[in-house]
């Protein structure tokens, strides 16, 4: 009895080894893609001072949530909020997208935000005014999503035809007027709850 339960013990060495050597490779593994992602590309030049014009346009100080903003680097630091995408060929970090929903957001964008790269971006449930940007409806913009429902925007270009976008939600602001001619790749649109007038063009 007793040398069967050695050999039984003996057996089970090699397989306690693989797993201790497992654990060791998924540990390391952990360490560097941690320490990868604190290393990422700082953000592209300009990027942080657009991101702060805007911090400052729309009373940042009164946000509900700024961790981060205004400290060190929007994409390494991780502003709240700020999404960052890595640009190897610039060796930098370039602004995508920007998620502020119900986050007492109040004035006006102007033009803070005209020369990121934006994707998407995300101010539903604040309270916006003016003039959405019209560099987000240029031919060379990359936007694809806005979503800037519940705010108290007031106007917005009349042409958006030379965007690329797939989603706008603009319900529950100010708009007047006739509806913008839209961009042929746009899969929704919300504009309930303003006052636009006649048919799609």
């Amino acid at each position: 009895g007793r040398t069967a339960s050695l050999l039984a013990s003996s057996h089970s060495v090699p397989f306690v080894m693989k797993v201790c050597i497992s654990l060791l490779v998924v540990t390391v593994v952990a360490l560097l893609a941690s320490t990868f992602v604190e290393a990422a590309y700082p953000t592209c030049s300009g990027q942080a001072e657009h991101l702060s014009a805007f911090f400052n346009s729309t009373g940042g100080p009164n946000w509900t949530s700024k961790d981060k903003w205004l400290v060190g680097d929007p994409c390494v630091d991780h502003w709240s909020g700020v999404k960052c995408t890595t640009n190897t060929e610039l060796k930098c970090s370039q602004v995508y997208s920007i998620y502020l929903p119900q986050n007492n957001l109040v004035g006006s964008i102007g033009n803070s935000l005209d020369q990121l790269p934006l994707e998407t971006i995300y101010l539903r449930s604040n309270k916006l005014t003016g003039a959405v940007p019209s560099a987000w409806f240029q031919a060379n913009s990359k936007m694809e999503i806005i979503d800037l429902q519940s705010n108290m925007f007031t106007s917005i270009p009349s042409d958006l035809s030379a965007a690329r976008l797939s989603s706008v939600y603009l319900a529950y602001n100010q708009f007047s007027g006739p509806l913008p001619k839209l961009p042929s790749t746009l899969t929704t649109l919300d504009v309930r709850g303003n006052q636009f007038t006649g048919g799609f063009p």
